[in-house]
């Protein structure tokens, strides 16, 4: 299977991000980049899950949809 080597970063996800503590922003940004390249799921405390649930995860699986019929068009996924 292919892998992605990139991923859109949106504005909203930075505005989900706003008022977090640095240690919070670390690893809210870490659970976006990790689901955005690899489709892993975080493991965040519950403040940081539901804002990464209700901000952040609709548009990045929506990308990986997108990502995987490209792929399937290209010949299928390896």
């Amino acid at each position: 299977m292919n892998k992605r080597n990139s991923f859109v970063f949106y504005r909203s996800f930075r505005a989900a991000m706003e008022g977090l503590l640095p240690s919070e922003y670390q690893m809210f940004m870490n659970a976006i980049v990790v689901y955005g390249l690899d489709r892993t799921l975080p493991d965040l405390p519950p403040d940081l899950s539901r804002i990464f649930y209700d901000d952040c995860y609709p548009q990045l699986e929506a990308d990986w949809v997108k990502w995987e019929r490209r792929q399937a068009r290209k010949g299928g996924t390896r």
